[in-house]
């Protein structure tokens, strides 16, 4: 009889663990973590934003490359599946996020509002793209700013210092200067 409650025990446990539940990662900081996704381990580490009840929710897809990071926001460099060559470059702007937010569903309106942006050949402006309005759908909570190319990165990320990921350990927003106060970090993901 004690055996048979054990087991019951044991299944009810195992049935009350979803793969959302379920979390293992590295510290980026604060809430946020690099992180595999058990459903598609070829896809490598992602950024994902640990809320309360201990759900990884993702906020940038892997395989994530090189990440920066400060108080107020991080960069990642995504690797594209069908070109080794390329990659994607995602912000997050911290001050917007929260662990209410559907990372993604974020992403999914924010890739399509740079498509049809791309498509439309308009620039992405600063001012536009750090907005806590640019992602319509809960914009509160919708932090996700991407994917964007090379060239555009390296332009966007000078409006607000952002920390690039390129294996530099300070922040350049002009060339040479680093803003007095600013600390910022660079993680490489381990494989």
């Amino acid at each position: 009889m004690n055996r048979l409650l054990r087991l019951i025990f044991a299944a009810l446990l195992l049935a009350a663990c979803s793969p959302e539940t379920i979390f293992a990662g590295d510290l980026i900081d604060g809430r946020y973590y690099l992180a595999g996704d058990a459903s598609d381990p070829p896809s490598g580490k992602m950024v994902c934003y640990r809320r309360s009840n201990g759900a990884c929710d993702i906020r940038v897809p892997g395989p994530v490359v090189e990440i920066g990071f400060d108080d107020d926001y991080i960069s990642a460099e995504v690797a594209k599946g069908n070109d080794p060559e390329a990659s994607d470059y995602y912000f997050i702007v911290r001050l917007f996020d929260s662990q209410y937010a559907n990372g993604a569903q974020c992403l999914d309106v924010e890739s399509t509002r740079i498509a049809s942006a791309k498509k439309d050949k308009k620039k992405q402006e600063c001012d536009v793209v750090f907005s806590k309005k640019t992602v319509k759908i809960r914009e509160s909570n919708c932090a996700v700013r991407g994917p964007f190319s090379e060239e555009e990165f390296r332009a966007l990320r000078k409006c607000h210092c952002v920390p690039i990921s390129y294996g530099a350990d300070e922040v350049k927003c002009i060339p040479g200067v680093a803003p007095f106060g600013t600390s910022a970090e660079v993680l490489t993901p381990q494989p």
